[in-house]
C-alpha cells in the first residue's frame, strides 16, 4: 500500500467483534477494531500509517518488529471507553509518531474520564511490557518538547475533583527495557499526576 503518511486517505483495515486477530508482514495506514478483539491480538513484521495501531477489547496484545507511524503507538478507541482489558507486549519496535510531524508523542493513547457508562467496566491495560523500542522523536519538535510520555492524561479537561460514577481502572505494572529517543530525551510517564503516582514502572 503507498502513501500510508498521507491524512487526506482513510485508513484500512478495520474489524468489528473478532478474536485472535494476526496482522504479518503487512503495509497499511491503519489497523483498527471498532468493537473489541478477545483472546490474541498481534501484529508482526508490519509497518503502520498515519492512522497507526487503534484498539480495544481484552487478551494480549503483541506488537512485534513493527514500525508504527500513528500519533500515538497505540491509541485505545475512545468512543468505546478505552478499555483494554489485559496486557500489552511491545518487542522490537520502531515509532515514528505522526509520521514525523511536531507532536507531543504519547506511547499509549486513552480517554475516559469515569463519568459516561459504556456497558461495561473500562480498563487501562493492567500490564504492560516494552522490550525494545526506538522511538524517532527528532525531526519535528514541538516548542517546550522534554520528551514522550508513557500514557496521555485520560481525563483531558474534567477536574480531578468530579464524580467519577464509572471509573476507569488504571494501569498497574509497566516493565521497560531497551528504550531509546532520538531526542535523547527520557521517556515519562503522564502528564497527569493521578496516573503518574499510581502506575508502578520499573526501568524508566
Amino acid at each position: 500500500m503507498d502513501n500510508i503518511c498521507d491524512t487526506t486517505r482513510w485508513g484500512v483495515i478495520a474489524t468489528n467483534f473478532c478474536k485472535n486477530i494476526l496482522l504479518e508482514n503487512c503495509t497499511v495506514s491503519r489497523m483498527d477494531t471498532h468493537q473489541g478483539v478477545a483472546g490474541t491480538y498481534t501484529l508482526r513484521g508490519c509497518t503502520l500509517g498515519h492512522a497507526g495501531l487503534n484498539a480495544i477489547g481484552r487478551g494480549t496484545l503483541t506488537v512485534e518488529n513493527c514500525t508504527i507511524n500513528g500519533r500515538a503507538f497505540i491509541n485505545l478507541r475512545t468512543d468505546y471507553g478505552s478499555t483494554w482489558e489485559g496486557t500489552i507486549v511491545i518487542r522490537d519496535c520502531t515509532w515514528q509518531p505522526a509520521c514525523g510531524t511536531a507532536v507531543q508523542p504519547y506511547l499509549i493513547g486513552v480517554s475516559n474520564d469515569g463519568q459516561h457508562d459504556f456497558g461495561y467496566p473500562c480498563f487501562m491495560p493492567q500490564t504492560i511490557i516494552i522490550d525494545g523500542l526506538t522511538i524517532d522523536d527528532h525531526q519535528a519538535i514541538p516548542e517546550g518538547y522534554a520528551g514522550p510520555y508513557l500514557f496521555n492524561d485520560p481525563d483531558g479537561n474534567t477536574p480531578a475533583t468530579a464524580a467519577r460514577p464509572f471509573p476507569y481502572r488504571l494501569t498497574e505494572h509497566v516493565t521497560i527495557r531497551r528504550v531509546t529517543t532520538a531526542s535523547g530525551l527520557k521517556l515519562r510517564t503522564s502528564p497527569d499526576d493521578a496516573v503518574a503516582a499510581h502506575v508502578r514502572v520499573v526501568g524508566l
